[in-house]
């Protein structure tokens, strides 16, 4: 058990700490979300979108994700509708369900999220989204 909200370990579930993990995301408590990650996690996200491109380590992934999801929108939901576990690669049928901070547009586009674990960590994230309807909200 980690300090933080989320567990990791090698003999919890990948989906038991992706639920966890999405929980705590909406509630806001990033700390617990980058417990879950490897030291040198590949995160990456989808070719246009403004966050695109391939982070390595939680920092990068705070600095290039996080952070600026939170500066640039009012509202960034996470909405897990399935999860479809296959051994250590879970992937995560999701919503977005976002408003934008300077346009105050809103959108709703699906996403996937495939998700990599190994020694009871996340190593790699690959998200797959509909990245059109986000940039609309944005004004881009």
């Amino acid at each position: 058990m980690t300090t933080s909200d989320t567990r990791t370990d090698a003999s919890i579930a990948p989906e038991t700490m992706l639920r966890e993990g999405y929980d705590a995301f909406a509630r806001g408590d990033i700390p617990s979300v980058l417990a879950l990650l490897a030291d040198d996690v590949r995160w990456t996200e989808p070719a246009g979108s403004d966050y695109a491109g391939t982070f390595v380590g939680p920092q990068q992934v705070m600095e290039n994700v996080f952070a600026r999801v939170g500066a640039e929108w009012t509202s960034f939901a996470v909405v897990p509708e399935r999860f479809l576990p296959c051994g250590d690669t879970v992937v995560v049928i999701v919503r977005y369900e976002v408003t934008h901070a300077t346009t105050g547009r809103s959108a709703v586009a699906r996403a996937v999220h495939v998700w990599e674990f190994a020694d009871g960590r996340v190593s790699a994230l690959e998200a797959l989204a509909d990245t059109h309807l986000m940039r609309e909200a944005a004004g881009v």
